[in-house]
């Protein structure tokens, strides 16, 4: 929470939150927290959309869009592969 803060204040506000990875991605419960936790930057969870993982968790009432995003960390390593070795 307060990294999530500290960069709030330092970008002065945020447009969009994104939660990814493991627990990012398949906790609602922790997504709800949070939420509620940076109720001072505007976030309003649509909870059914939030319980499905859905993309977009935010109502059309949140001062922010939040949503979720899958992590594809073997897609990013071969990426990476893949350039290290010129293909």
């Amino acid at each position: 929470m307060r990294e999530i803060g500290a960069l709030t204040a330092v970008l002065g506000g945020l447009d969009m939150l994104v939660f990814t990875a493991g627990i990012g991605e398949h906790s609602a419960e922790l997504r709800q927290r949070i939420c509620d936790e940076l109720g001072f930057i505007g976030p309003v969870l649509d909870a059914e959309a939030n319980a499905r993982n859905a993309s977009r968790i935010s109502t059309d009432a949140s001062r922010i869009v939040v949503g979720v995003e899958p992590a594809n960390e073997e897609w990013v390593a071969a990426r990476h592969a893949a350039l290290a070795v010129g293909a």
